[in-house]
Parts: C-alpha cells; sequence; structure tokens
C-alpha cells in the first residue's frame, strides 16, 4: 500500500499535465493500493476554491482508506519531529505526523516534498521511488 502525500494530490489535481498524473491515476485505480492521512484530506480540500470541485474531490478521496492516528502515532510523531530538529534540519508537525502514520502501518510516502527526504534519513520512513 502507499500513502499518497498532499503534495501529489495536489500536482495531480493541477490543470498541468505531468508524470504524477499516471503514476496516481494507477495507484487509485488498483484498489486497496491507495490511502491517505486525514490530514492529508483536509489539506488538499482546503485549498479548493470551487465548491463543485470541493465536492467531487472529497468524493474521490472520501474513497479512499483513512490510516488513522492513536497515541502510539502521535508519540512517534514527536519521536521523529525530535530527531529530525536535533539533527539540524527543520520539520512541522504535519510532516511528522504523515511520516509516523506511513511507519506504524508498513506503508510506503508517495510524496513530492523534499522535506520527507530528510526525515527519512532520521526515521523508518520508506518513500515510494518516484523519478
Amino acid at each position: 500500500m502507499i500513502l499518497v502525500d498532499s503534495s501529489v494530490w495536489i500536482a495531480f489535481l493541477s490543470p498541468r499535465t505531468s508524470d504524477v498524473d499516471s503514476m496516481v491515476g494507477s495507484l487509485i485505480r488498483s484498489p486497496g493500493q491507495t490511502v491517505i492521512a486525514g490530514v492529508v484530506l483536509q489539506e488538499v480540500l482546503q485549498g479548493i476554491k470551487n465548491e463543485k470541485s470541493f465536492h467531487l474531490v472529497g468524493s474521490l478521496m472520501g474513497r479512499l482508506a483513512i490510516l488513522e492516528p492513536d497515541q502510539k502515532t502521535y508519540l512517534n510523531a514527536a519521536r521523529i519531529f525530535r530527531s529530525v530538529v536535533n539533527g539540524g534540519k527543520s520539520c512541522t508537525t504535519v510532516d511528522a505526523l504523515i511520516a509516523a502514520l506511513a511507519v506504524q502501518y508498513g506503508v510506503r510516502l508517495f510524496t513530492l516534498d523534499r522535506d520527507f527526504q530528510t526525515i527519512a534519513k532520521h526515521s523508518d520512513l520508506k518513500l515510494f521511488p518516484f523519478s
């Protein structure tokens, strides 16, 4: 399974065509292959201005399984955040949470956000290879 980050969804939903389009299209056509985090759903939907698009994207993403955080997730997110920051890099709370969800559920993260490369060096995060 692949956890698709908001950076990928935003690229997929943009009017410009990219290599991301075919990859995401392939993933979402494969049942059970793609999962999201609740915070990713929120990030993507809150950036949509048009009400019709909001409902369309919400319906599409709403069909995907959502990885639910629990206390273990938040504890690991705090560890990831601290490890990255103590290593002299920056990390956001949301990115640490997304990474912790991916680690906890044993899924790879599909992202275009380079900050996750740093997070992967400081945690057990596995990234989905995309070039």
